[in-house]
C-alpha cells in the first residue's frame, strides 16, 4: 500500500506544480502587452497608408469616368468639350431663345449642352458636370427647366459625387443641397458674363478643379488663345495639359460682393498671360494665372495630387515646381 500511496501523492504534487506554472506572471503579461502595442504601432500606419492609397486610386478612377463623359460629349457635339469657368459673351447677342446660342457661335446648339430658362425664354449653357451626367448614368434630367436641373445635379444623389475625392473631407456629403441656393462647401463652377457683368452663375460640390483655359469662353478675339471655348482640337500637347485635377476651393477675394456666395473651383490662365502657363504657376500664384481661383491641395494626398490630362490618362504627381512645371494649363 505504501508505494501506491507514494505515487498518488507524487502525481498530485506534479499536477499542482503544472497548474502553478500555467499561470501568467505580471512580467509576462506586461511583455505580451508590449509586443501587441509594438505590432499595433507597426500595423496601424501601414493600414492608414493602404487606405490613403486606395482613396487615391478611387480619386483617379472618378477622374477617368468624368473624362469618358467629356470624350462622349466631344464625339456628339462637333468636337467640343463642355464649358466651365468664366464665360464672357457679347451682351448684344444673348437675348432670345434662339439668339442666345449665337453668342457662343453656336446658333444651331450643336457645340454645347443647354437647358431652358423658361421665365427668361433663353437656353443657358450648362456647366461640365451637367453636360456629362447624361452619359454616365444620370438619366431623365430636366434640361427643359434650368432650376429643376440645378436641384437634380446638387441633390444627395447628384452627379457631383463623381467629382469627389474620398481622401478629402471638405464638407458633409450627406447634406447635399436640394434648393436653388448655395450649400456649404460648394464651389463656383461656371459664371455667365455679359460684357464682363455677371448674368448667371452655377455652383456645385467638387474636389476637382476644371481648367478654365480649355473650358472657358471669351468673345474678345485677343483672349481666344487664353480661352479655347472647349474646342478639343485646339488643345496643344494634350498628354501634358491638365483637364482637371485635385484641388481645394479658392479663398474669397477682399471686398467680395454680397451676391457672390462661394469661391471658385477652377484654375485659369490670366487673360494677360503670354506663352505657356503651367501648374507651377498655379502653385506660385504668380501673374500668369488669375487670382482667387482654386488652389493646389498639398495635404490631401500627402504632398501628391491626381491630374487628369486632356488625352485621358491620370498621373499621381508630386507637388513641387519640378513636376508641376511640366503640367500645362496652356501649352503655348
Amino acid at each position: 500500500m505504501t508505494p501506491f500511496a507514494s505515487r498518488t501523492s507524487e502525481a498530485q504534487h506534479m499536477g499542482k506544480s503544472n497548474r502553478h506554472r500555467a499561470a501568467f506572471t505580471l512580467i509576462e503579461l506586461l511583455v505580451v502587452i508590449g509586443i501587441i502595442a509594438i505590432l499595433m504601432g507597426i500595423l496601424i500606419p501601414s493600414l492608414a497608408a493602404a487606405r490613403r492609397q486606395a482613396n487615391a486610386l478611387k480619386c483617379a478612377s472618378n477622374m477617368r469616368q468624368a473624362y469618358q463623359g467629356c470624350l462622349m460629349h466631344v464625339q456628339e457635339h462637333a468636337g467640343y468639350l463642355p464649358l466651365a469657368g468664366s464665360l464672357n459673351i457679347d451682351a448684344t447677342n444673348w437675348i432670345g431663345s434662339e439668339t442666345y446660342a449665337n453668342a457662343f457661335g453656336d446658333s444651331r446648339r450643336k457645340r454645347y449642352t443647354y437647358a431652358s430658362q423658361k421665365a427668361q425664354q433663353v437656353h443657358v449653357v450648362v456647366p461640365l458636370p451637367a453636360a456629362i451626367a447624361q452619359y454616365l448614368g444620370w438619366r431623365n434630367l430636366s434640361f427643359d427647366d434650368w432650376y429643376a436641373l440645378d436641384k437634380e445635379l446638387n441633390n444627395s444623389n447628384g452627379v457631383w459625387q463623381l467629382f469627389m475625392c474620398p481622401q478629402a473631407e471638405n464638407f458633409e456629403r450627406e447634406g447635399a443641397n436640394t434648393a436653388n441656393t448655395v450649400g456649404a462647401g460648394q464651389g463656383m463652377m461656371m459664371v455667365l458674363q455679359t460684357n464682363g457683368s455677371n448674368n448667371s452663375w452655377w455652383a456645385t460640390y467638387s474636389d476637382f478643379a476644371m481648367n478654365e483655359g480649355i473650358l472657358g469662353f471669351d468673345y474678345h478675339r485677343e483672349y481666344q488663345t487664353r480661352r479655347l471655348a472647349g474646342k478639343f482640337s485646339y488643345v496643344q500637347r494634350p498628354a501634358e495639359t491638365m483637364l482637371f485635377c485635385d484641388a481645394k476651393l479658392s479663398k474669397m477675394p477682399p471686398n467680395t460682393p454680397s451676391n457672390v456666395q462661394c469661391p471658385w473651383i477652377t484654375m485659369a490662365p490670366a487673360l494677360s498671360s503670354t506663352g505657356p502657363v503651367t501648374m507651377a504657376d498655379v502653385l506660385a500664384q504668380n501673374a500668369q494665372v488669375e487670382p482667387y481661383r482654386a488652389e493646389i491641395d498639398t495635404r490631401r494626398h500627402k504632398g501628391r495630387m491626381n491630374v487628369c490630362f486632356a488625352d485621358g490618362h491620370v498621373e499621381f504627381i508630386t507637388i513641387g515646381t519640378g513636376e508641376l512645371g511640366r503640367v500645362y494649363l496652356l501649352a503655348k
